[in-house]
């Protein structure tokens, strides 16, 4: 009977999330990138991975923490881990000033014309022969005497998943109750007002206790939320 219930909620929670849903799985998403490195396998002059169902041969990738953006145009599409949105290189990582504790980007697909492949390509180039200062420089500003209020200052954003929005809040509690299920130690609250109630787990400090709840909700068939950043 709980597993029927919860399945009748999480359809409901589908249909209401289903038009955002439908609009960002192809041309658009929101969350976490990987390095390419940790791919079995790519191409060599590959900047990025992303999975197949990404529509266009180009992209435009931000980083939602400092909001530095740069298009990519050397990218290949095949199946990737679920958990991070798209696997990029050390140059691309780079060049945004993403850190891996907290990789928040965003990804859109661009239309390709003649002057975007010029300048990529140069854009390319240039990355490859920065790529080794890059590393120096990056080693330099993580040095032992200013990395403790480097870190400080970064842990001020935190991660939270986001289901609904609904409109009866019978709806987020019954999710709640079905979240509870397998995520008892985690913090799951219910934010908003008539017609328009959020479910929202977090907050979540660390990039490892992102990956343990993803793949429990994944395990578990609870997708639909977005990812935010605050």
């Amino acid at each position: 009977m709980l597993k029927k219930k919860s399945l009748i909620v999480f359809s409901f929670l589908f249909l209401f999330s289903c038009t955002n849903i439908g609009k960002v799985s192809l041309t658009e998403k929101i969350g976490f990138s990987g390095n390419l490195g940790s791919l079995s396998s790519y191409k060599k002059n590959t900047q990025a991975v992303v999975a197949q169902d990404f529509k266009g041969n180009s992209l435009k990738i931000t980083n939602l923490v400092n909001q530095k953006s740069i298009n990519l145009q050397y990218i290949e599409k095949k199946p990737i881990p679920e958990s991070r949105i798209i696997y990029i290189s050390d140059a691309v990582a780079s060049s945004l000033g993403i850190e891996k504790d907290l990789p928040y980007v965003k990804i859109e697909s661009i239309k390709k014309n003649p002057t975007f492949v010029a300048n990529q390509a140069k854009i390319y180039k240039e990355e490859r022969k920065i790529k080794k200062a890059s590393k120096v420089s990056d080693v330099k500003i993580t040095s032992l005497s200013r990395g403790k209020s480097i870190k400080k200052d970064k842990h001020k954003n935190l991660i939270y998943l986001e289901f609904g929005s609904f409109y009866y809040l019978k709806y987020a509690k019954d999710l709640r109750n079905s979240l509870k299920d397998f995520l008892s130690n985690q913090n799951i609250a219910i934010k908003g007002s008539p017609g328009n109630y959020l479910l929202i787990i977090g907050p979540i400090g660390n990039m490892n206790k992102y990956d343990l709840i993803y793949s429990k909700l994944k395990a578990n068939n609870f997708e639909g939320y977005q990812i935010k950043v605050k």
